[in-house]
C-alpha cells in the first residue's frame, strides 16, 4: 500500500515524546536479576540501581479486591457444564475456595477452570468405561471434591503426592487444619480450613480415576497404558469395598 500524498515526507514523532509502557512483575524481575548478580547487599544495590535507570517512572497496580476476584471467577466458571449441576450454595463455595487459593494471579483462575473441565470430562469417561460409580462424575459433591483436589495438585504438589499415596491424609490434614492454627505449610492448611465444607467422601474413588496435569499432557499411547492401570486400580477398589 502506497502512503497518502500528504504523509510523504512527513517527519516521524519526536523521540522525546515517545513513552514505552512495560507491564512487569517487579518482584519477579528483581529476584531474577539478584540471581545473576548474587546475594548480599552489593548484589541488591546493583539491581536497585539498574531498575532505577531502566524505569523512569513506576505505577504499582494493587491486587484486586476479593469481591472483584469472586465476580471474575463467577463469570469464568459460568460457561462450564460442571458448574451448572451445582446448587447456588455449592457454586458460591467453589468460587470462594478457588478465589482464595488463586487470587494472587487471576489468569490462573481461567486456566484452572479449563483444566477442571478436562478432568471432569475424563472422570465421566473413566467412570463409564470401567463401570465404577458410574454416576460419580455427575454428582454435585464429586465436582466440588474434584475441584478441591485440583487446587491442591496445582498449588501444593508435594501434599497432593501424599494424598495419592494415602487418601486418608485428606481427612487427617483437614482435622489438623481446624484444630491447629499454625501448621505448616500455612497456605495449604488455610486452604483446607476454607474448604472444610467439602466432604472427603468418595476421595478414594476419585483419586483412583484422577489424572494429574502431567498425565493429561502425555501422548495418546501412554494414556492408553494409563487407562489399563486405572482399570486394574478400579478392580482392586471394587474388590476391596466388597470385603
Amino acid at each position: 500500500m502506497q502512503p497518502a500524498a500528504a504523509e510523504v515526507g512527513r517527519p516521524g514523532p519526536d523521540p522525546k515524546s515517545v513513552a514505552f509502557l512495560i507491564a512487569a512483575d517487579r518482584e519477579a524481575l528483581r529476584a531474577h536479576l539478584e540471581e545473576s548478580e548474587g546475594e548480599g547487599d552489593d548484589g541488591r544495590a546493583v539491581v536497585d540501581e539498574y531498575l532505577r535507570k531502566f524505569f523512569n517512572a513506576v505505577i504499582s497496580i494493587r491486587d484486586p479486591v476479593d469481591d472483584d476476584i469472586r465476580d471474575y471467577a463467577s463469570v469464568i466458571f459460568g460457561g462450564f457444564p460442571y458448574f451448572a449441576i451445582l446448587s447456588d450454595e455449592e457454586r458460591a463455595l467453589l468460587i470462594h475456595i478457588v478465589s482464595a487459593a488463586l487470587r494472587h494471579n487471576p489468569r490462573r483462575i481461567k486456566q484452572y477452570a479449563n483444566n477442571l473441565g478436562v478432568r471432569w470430562e475424563l472422570l465421566r469417561q473413566s467412570a463409564r468405561e470401567h463401570h465404577l460409580a458410574a454416576s460419580l462424575a455427575d454428582d454435585h459433591h464429586a465436582v466440588l471434591l474434584l475441584a478441591k483436589l485440583a487446587v491442591i495438585e496445582d498449588e501444593w504438589p508435594k501434599e497432593f503426592k501424599g494424598l495419592r499415596a494415602n487418601p486418608r491424609l485428606l481427612d487427617a490434614s483437614s482435622r489438623q487444619a481446624v484444630q491447629e492454627a499454625n501448621t505448616e505449610p500455612a497456605a495449604y492448611y488455610s486452604f483446607l480450613r476454607n474448604s472444610e465444607g467439602i466432604s472427603s467422601e468418595d476421595v478414594h474413588a476419585l483419586l483412583a480415576l484422577y489424572q494429574s496435569g502431567d498425565e493429561l499432557a502425555l501422548p495418546l499411547p501412554i494414556l492408553q497404558k494409563l487407562s489399563l492401570t486405572l482399570e486394574i486400580s478400579n478392580r482392586w477398589l471394587i474388590s476391596s469395598s466388597s470385603v
